[in-house]
């Protein structure tokens, strides 16, 4: 069962990040760089913020490195390019899980000091640390004219279930 709703919690973050990108897409490069966001110097370094660390956990969710020249001064297509990659990454890594996978321990460097928790729980912090962001994000764009959808997650399951959700989706 953890499984499963692991999975639609991921498939969930991957439109959500694609609603976002999109909303981000319709900004100027200027207006991107330079709007302030809540906890990054810009909405830009935000959106790179929050795809830097789904990579970087998803890496570790797999015992792999992770390698980012975060101080690199990317495009947005660069940005768009690299949320592709680390959504089809996500997929791959939720196709590949068992019920057992998920209680497997994940190390985790944190400083100087390496934490250990299960593989689950990683994921379900990956998740929520982008939806925080998420909503940042959306609070901004809203204050520049591209108000993001609201996403609701029973929209995807009534979606998923074959049934018609009654309301206008924005």
């Amino acid at each position: 069962m953890k499984a499963d709703m692991l999975k639609a919690l991921a498939e969930y973050n991957n439109h959500a990040n694609r609603i976002l990108l999109n909303a981000a897409s319709k900004l100027s490069a200027e207006v991107f760089a330079n709007t302030p966001s809540p906890s990054r110097e810009s909405a830009k370094n935000l959106l790179l913020h929050l795809i830097i660390v789904e990579a970087a956990y998803y890496a570790r969710c797999r015992g792999r490195k992770f390698n980012f020249d975060s101080n690199a001064d990317r495009t947005f297509d660069e940005i768009q390019k690299f949320a592709d990659e680390t959504a089809i990454e996500l997929q791959r890594l939720m196709d590949s899980l068992s019920e057992d996978d998920l209680a497997s321990q994940v190390t985790a460097k944190f400083g100087d000091q390496s934490l250990h928790l299960p593989l689950w729980q990683m994921l379900l912090h990956t998740f929520m640390h982008s939806a925080r962001h998420r909503g940042e994000l959306s609070i901004v764009l809203s204050q520049l004219g591209q108000p993001l959808p609201i996403p609701d997650l029973i929209v995807q399951f009534i979606d998923q279930s074959g049934q018609t959700w009654p309301f206008e989706r924005e």
